[in-house]
């Protein structure tokens, strides 16, 4: 017991791990962005190739998110789950049937997809008017909050698997991978606008 009030206490009143967890994250999101614009020799993302530009743009926003998203939940000590039972309901799942349980699975997850494949259909159109470092931050921003949604969706899942037969468990790497593909077959099945 002391023990675990020492950690507690050494947790809440050390703000350097959240600090050092920020500061790389941000230096290993700004890492690809400078080595590109040196390949370049310019930092205006509109003279790059819409490949390089975007994909640059997106890893460096997403991981810059994600440590701002672990500093805020560390320092003000918010727990994952307070925060997925306080917008899901988790518990859901639990009492239904094992095809019921695959199909609220799946409903949830298609909608995901179909939201995800909108947005970037959406993007897609108004490139032009946009330009590649504005859509390209604006897919940056929702990825993370489209990855968060889903995972609580996956949790949700994998929070119906407890105290199931074994075969429930096992039965989540297949479905992880087949949420994959829907995603990807949503995205790649998105008309190119013309433009």
């Amino acid at each position: 017991m002391l023990l675990n009030e020492n950690n507690d206490a050494l947790r809440t009143t050390n703000p350097l791990i959240s600090y050092g967890v920020l500061f790389a994250m941000l230096v290993l999101g700004l890492i690809p962005f400078l080595l590109m614009s040196a390949a370049y020799g310019t930092a205006n993302t509109e003279l790059w190739s819409a490949y390089d530009a975007s994909s640059i743009l997106m890893i460096a926003a997403v991981m810059i998110v994600f440590g701002i998203i672990f500093y805020v939940l560390r320092e003000n000590d918010v727990t994952a789950e307070a925060i997925a039972r306080r917008i899901i309901d988790i518990d859901e799942f639990k009492n239904k049937k094992y095809i019921d349980y695959l199909l609220a699975h799946y409903g949830n997850a298609a909608s995901v997809a179909a939201f995800f494949a909108s947005l970037t259909f959406i993007i897609k159109s108004n490139l032009p008017t946009l330009g590649v470092t504005l859509s390209s931050l604006i897919l940056s921003l929702a990825l993370p909050a489209l990855i968060i949604f889903y995972g609580l969706i996956f949790a949700k899942t994998v929070f119906g698997a407890i105290n199931r037969h074994p075969l429930v468990w096992l039965s989540l790497m297949p479905m992880l991978l087949l949420d994959i593909t829907l995603f990807t077959m949503a995205i790649k099945g998105i008309p190119r606008p013309e433009l």
